[in-house]
């Protein structure tokens, strides 16, 4: 998503900025992360013990065009949801996300969706794989209300 922040209604009516994320971010997605409840950290990270610094570390370390990570901040910079995608080969990305628990189901995932597919098209990546717990159901949503061809399946564990 280049150029600047992009200001989106939601469903309950308020606004986030949707901007590319900066190195200066840092501690307002540590913050954001550290701030998730144990079931959205879970969903997220799939573990409880996750290094929240090193998550921190990572997700402002996005470069396009192999990665690429936005955030959705509202007030005065705070951090409401996350998203990124990591190249895996020349034509396919993993994504992912996490949205604030108070605000979800209000949008948010499914603009980062959008902006980050726009993103991943210009870099020449036409395909998003996503690993989702099948307990995850809003994101499971999220991709399936989406508009974009979803095939699932189930692995063990």
């Amino acid at each position: 998503m280049p150029g600047p922040a992009t200001d989106i209604l939601l469903r309950d009516g308020s606004t986030v900025s949707v901007r590319r994320i900066e190195a200066g971010d840092r501690d307002a997605v540590h913050a954001f992360l550290t701030g998730l409840s144990p079931e959205s950290r879970l969903f997220r990270f799939f573990g409880g013990a996750t290094d929240l610094d090193r998550a921190a570390a990572d997700a402002v370390a996005a470069a396009p065009p192999d990665s690429e990570g936005l955030v959705a901040v509202r007030g005065a910079g705070e951090v409401v949801a996350h998203g990124m995608y990591v190249r895996l080969d020349e034509h396919t990305a993993e994504v992912a996300f996490a949205v604030t628990d108070s605000m979800q189901g209000q949008g948010v995932a499914t603009t980062l969706l959008a902006h980050l597919a726009e993103a991943a098209e210009a870099a020449g990546i036409g395909r998003f794989e996503a690993v989702v717990m099948p307990a995850n159901h809003r994101m499971i949503e999220v991709f399936r209300e989406s508009g974009f061809e979803v095939r699932t399946r189930a692995l063990p564990g």
